[in-house]
């Protein structure tokens, strides 16, 4: 009977996980390829522990989704199909740190059947990651992609307040930030009214019924006492949940891509208005005399797709 090797070091990598620190994995690259075509790799080399995640859809749209960690700082990025980044965040909590790692073990245990594992030990990194095998020149690029991505949404929204007529321009920048095949789903909407639809029409309606939730918090802004660091609007967690059911009930190819983007990739979070009381007036010696409530936004995450 042949010896699955393969198999032996990937329960060898189960049992250094279970007992070991992230420090002490085993290195190894681990390859799952899904039912519906989105492949995860997940790595483990010289205490750097990372996943990658591509998704596309028949279109041929590919999202790759990264996410990175030496133990003490955390990294996610997501690029398109030209490997420029579209979105992306650093942190230095170190609660992320041991979420996404133990999240990292769980889907490993999880994934026993269907994944190939290679050994990197003695091996240099494979040449399609080790030019992104670096936290801080990753960090660099996620500050200058942020700097623009602010940049331009601050040109469209002086030109929309001045006008609000789009000139070719802003339609230029705009379209950067749109998802290919719709008029509504991305950053912001470049459709001339709003009885305008993209090619994915299915899709680019529930982007359209989404970016008209009435409570929301824009990318970069301040809302409800709370600012959404992110370029994406942030919407009520209402809003957020017909969202989904929208793009379930479209059920294409594209509109389940979009959804998997939306609350498994960029894994946006939502929020609820909750009362907070404040003091509206106090005395000449401090003490408060008068207090009102406003609406306090309280963040939420989403449900996966």
């Amino acid at each position: 009977m042949a010896i699955n090797y393969g198999k032996i070091v990937f329960i060898f990598v189960l049992c250094a996980i279970v007992v070991a620190s992230a420090k002490n994995f085993t290195n190894f690259l681990a390859t799952n390829v899904l039912p519906d075509g989105e492949i995860e790799r997940r790595i483990h080399y010289r205490g750097v522990t990372a996943k990658e995640t591509t998704v596309s859809n028949t279109s041929k749209v590919r999202l790759t989704f990264r996410q990175l960690t030496d133990g003490k700082h955390f990294i996610q990025l997501i690029y398109d199909d030209r490997d420029n980044i579209i979105d992306c965040e650093y942190l230095h909590q170190r609660d992320q740190v041991e979420l996404f790692l133990v999240k990292f073990n769980e889907d490993l245990i999880k994934t026993t059947s269907n994944v190939t594992v290679d050994s990197l030990d003695d091996r240099r990194l494979p040449d399609d990651i080790r030019p992104w095998w670096h936290y801080s020149k990753l960090r660099d690029l996620c500050r200058k992609s942020h700097k623009a991505i602010r940049k331009s949404l601050r040109e469209v929204r002086q030109r929309e307040e001045s006008s609000r007529k789009r000139s070719r321009q802003t339609r230029a920048i705009s379209d950067y930030l749109i998802w290919p095949g719709t008029l509504w789903c991305g950053y912001d909407d470049i459709a001339p009214s709003y009885t305008n639809l993209g090619a994915m029409s299915n899709t680019d309606r529930c982007c359209r019924k989404h970016d008209h939730c009435k409570l929301n918090i824009d990318g970069f802004t301040t809302k409800y006492h709370f600012y959404n660091p992110k370029p994406f609007t942030m919407s009520h967690c209402f809003c957020d949940n017909s969202f989904r059911a929208c793009l379930k009930m479209a059920d294409t190819s594209d509109a389940n891509l979009v959804g998997k983007l939306f609350f498994n990739i960029i894994q946006t979070k939502c929020f609820v208005l909750k009362p907070k009381k404040y003091c509206a007036k106090r005395s000449w010696w401090g003490k408060c005399t008068k207090t009102k409530y406003t609406k306090q936004a309280i963040i939420r995450d989403n449900l996966a797709y």
